[in-house]
């Protein structure tokens, strides 16, 4: 027999699983995208410990993930795209 307990509904809403972080990062770099028009570029530079290539390779699969085409370039350290 499964346990049985009353519980209210804060206590449910304090329980819920934090916001899974791929998710969010794949959101963000959503919203880069969107902030770029057409004619615009774009330019994201690595946060410490983390790679050029890392944040080329995020700006793609958010660009998969919106049906866009974009074109990405690294220069340097820097990552500049457009669509």
């Amino acid at each position: 027999m499964p346990g049985f307990r009353r519980v209210s509904r804060e206590e449910i809403s304090s329980r819920r699983p934090a916001v899974n972080p791929a998710l969010a990062r794949l959101k963000q770099y959503q919203a880069y995208i969107k902030k770029v028009g057409a004619g615009e570029t774009g330019r994201l530079t690595p946060s410490k410990g983390e790679s050029s290539a890392a944040v080329r390779r995020r700006l793609g699969a958010a660009a998969r993930a919106l049906g866009v085409q974009l074109t990405v370039k690294r220069v340097g350290d820097q990552v500049f795209f457009w669509r």
